[in-house]
């Protein structure tokens, strides 16, 4: 079974408790991806991202477009959707939200008060690899490293 793992509003209300859920279910012999509207950059400029990364068996970052669409073009099927906004799954940025934020600005919503933040993620240095190769060009990336 592939799962796709949201992070932010996901991953980041429960860190440690989504650490040992990958650990679990790639121990059973799943394959668990983090599914993300973040772009690269963001995704390497995000210690804490990178960190959480090296726990699955790859990372999709779409750039603000829709997960299913973007992950089947690059011949990756999830059968289980793990998201805060069950839409990204099936719509983009631009179609839930009207208008997506830019690049190097993550969007997370507050489900609690409604109302959203907003984090400025700063790309590091090309040197930084944390331990994950990019695959599929810039835009997918998959980790090197397991549990």
């Amino acid at each position: 079974m592939k799962i796709g793992l949201d992070y932010d509003g996901t991953v980041t209300l429960d860190y440690l408790g989504f650490v040992s859920l990958v650990r679990m279910m790639r121990q059973r012999g799943h394959e668990v991806y983090i599914t993300t509207m973040r772009y690269i950059s963001e995704c390497k400029g995000d210690l804490e991202f990178c960190a959480f990364a090296k726990n699955v068996d790859g990372v999709i970052a779409t750039g603000r477009e829709a997960k299913k669409d973007y992950c089947l073009k690059y011949g990756i099927t999830i059968d289980v959707w793990i998201d805060d906004n069950p839409r990204a799954v099936e719509e983009s940025a631009k179609e839930i939200w009207g208008a997506p934020s830019p690049e190097g600005v993550v969007v997370i919503e507050d489900h609690v008060t409604g109302i959203p933040r907003t984090v400025k993620v700063e790309p590091l240095s090309p040197s930084h690899h944390w331990g994950i190769s990019w695959i599929g060009g810039e835009e997918t990336l998959k980790t090197t490293s397991g549990v």
